[in-house]
């Protein structure tokens, strides 16, 4: 007996104090305890040391109820170590909420190098404005910068300057002595000073963002904002002008469309654009001299204009222009050869235009090709790549992930139009096309956008029983997991009257960016 306890091995808990272990035998025998703001951390520790989750949760339980901006630090890496998980939430619900405040406070000033960057670099810590990290970080090496000053360099790059920030850039980093005597950090300064910096290109911090990525939905007079993630409409200013089969596309800070609208019979066309800061539409009339129905607008990388792949009914062709917005200027490329054809869906890709199906000029009826051609601005000449699976004219495309797809469209088959639900992606490296699921709805001359990873269609048109041509409402989304396309909402036409209604105006969009302000009500 002696001999086993010379062997017994002996673990110290320095939470376990004469105090607690009351507490905890009390809990064992009772299954009640008494917990105070002094035994809390120290009951915790040591329920979970001896495996007493009951007793550990009505200790978290009464933390939860204390956690302040003065503690919210010391308790986060305490929550953290102890794997309380609705304490850890809470915590960093508070630092992120009051970071400002936070970042004055003992236990802030305590961290090391690698929780400060943690937090510094998130972008959930809710701030007035950006300088105010900037002094956090000064305040935080100054308290001992003797060791920390070897640290600023580093976590200056934290801070997300922008281009308008000047104010931020002369006043304080330039007069901070952490900055003037580190060269390192000065030649950071200087080349933010003259927006040249790789970080000028990090997003704002989500409290200070003033605008919000969303799919850009248009027809009519009517134009709506749908935010996916949230999967909410947001109605903004109507449309001056009414557009029908038009096209949509943002350019810099404004929302533009395109589409056979005059301002007066035989007059030049008119642009509308879209601003989102002020909720308002402008217009312009351009020197687009052609009856032409817009079909694809597209930036293309390395280019400054828009370029357009547009329709013509009348002459049964697919002509490309580029619009220089800056100068209101409308120039054709390319020669006859250009436009052998008609019904031809645009996608952009890099610097690329691919041109995609459509139907030959000389047939008068949409028959579909498969044929598919890449336009190179840079040396003005289309490129043949590997056909369609199937033919198709209208359909309608959109690129993401270094993939192409295509969907919808028209096929004739036996004097029938038949309307198609069948969709293909193409793989630029392979020049190959493959298959892939089926919209849920057929249609042709809708939208296909990439928003956050994922692929849209919204709106277009499609045939009723009695083959009349009616609009597309829904929305669908595809699911690359398993390959389906899927309904995720329907675009809200309820505001429109009785003639807009009658009119059967069909929808466009596009990705934009849209001033969070106007974002206040939801459809």
């Amino acid at each position: 007996m002696r001999e086993r306890n010379e062997q017994r091995i002996e673990i110290r808990l320095e939470e376990a104090t004469a105090s607690v272990m009351e507490d905890v035998l009390q809990y064992i025998y009772t299954g009640n305890v008494s917990v105070t703001e002094e035994s809390c951390h120290n009951l915790i520790a040591t329920a979970d040391y001896l495996l007493l989750p009951g007793l550990k949760t009505l200790a978290v339980d009464f933390l939860k109820e204390k956690v302040t901006v003065q503690n919210c630090v010391f308790n986060y890496y305490f929550a953290s170590k102890y794997h309380c998980t609705e304490l850890t939430e809470i915590c960093c619900s508070v630092i992120n909420l009051n970071f400002s405040d936070v970042m004055k406070t003992d236990d802030f000033f305590n961290l090391d190098m690698k929780q400060v960057m943690e937090w510094v670099s998130s972008d959930d810590i809710n701030v007035e404005a950006e300088e105010e990290v900037f002094t956090g970080i000064v305040e935080w090496v100054s308290h001992n910068r003797s060791e920390r000053e070897s640290c600023f360099p580093d976590l200056i790059r934290q801070v997300r300057l922008r281009p308008s920030s000047q104010d931020i850039l002369l006043k304080k980093l330039v007069n901070e002595d952490l900055v003037t005597t580190n060269i390192e950090c000065m030649n950071f300064v200087l080349r933010s000073l003259v927006n040249s910096d790789k970080n000028l290109s990090k997003a704002p911090r989500n409290c200070l963002k003033v605008k919000v990525e969303g799919i850009f939905v248009c027809g009519g007079r009517n134009a709506l904002c749908y935010i996916p993630c949230v999967d909410e409409w947001y109605q903004m200013a109507n449309m001056t002008f009414e557009h029908q089969n038009h096209a949509a596309i943002q350019y810099k800070d404004k929302v533009y469309i395109f589409s056979k609208q005059k301002c007066v019979d035989g007059h030049l066309r008119v642009a509308e654009y879209y601003i989102s800061s002020t909720n308002w539409w402008g217009s312009i009339q351009t020197n687009f001299e052609y009856d032409e129905q817009f079909s694809t607008l597209a930036i293309l990388n390395g280019y400054s204009s828009l370029y357009a792949l547009t329709n013509s009914e009348q002459f049964r062709e697919n002509t490309i222009f580029t619009y220089a917005p800056d100068m209101n200027k409308w120039e054709i490329k390319g020669d006859e050869s250009f436009r052998s054809r008609w019904g031809a869906c645009g996608v952009a890709h890099g610097q690329y235009l691919y041109i995609i199906g459509g139907t030959t000029r000389s047939n008068t009826t949409a028959t579909g090709l498969t044929r598919v051609e890449r336009f190179d601005p840079g040396f003005v000449i289309l490129e043949e790549v590997t056909s369609l699976n199937e033919a198709r004219h209208d359909a309608f495309g959109a690129a993401m992930n270094d993939r192409i797809y295509v969907a919808g469209g028209i096929q004739m088959r036996e004097q029938r139009s038949i309307l198609l639900n069948t969709c293909e992606v193409y793989n630029p490296s392979t020049n190959e096309w493959h298959r892939m699921g089926n919209l849920c709805v057929p249609r042709h001359s809708a939208s296909m956008v990439c928003f956050s990873g994922r692929m849209y269609v919204i709106g277009g048109l499609k045939n009723t029983a009695k083959h009349y041509t009616t609009r597309e409402l829904s929305v669908e989304m595809f699911d690359s997991e398993t390959n389906e396309w899927k309904e995720k909402t329907t675009i809200p036409v309820a505001n429109e009257n009785g003639e807009e209604r009658r009119k059967q105006i069909h929808y466009k969009a596009c990705i934009a960016s849209v001033h969070k302000d106007v974002l206040e009500k939801c459809i």
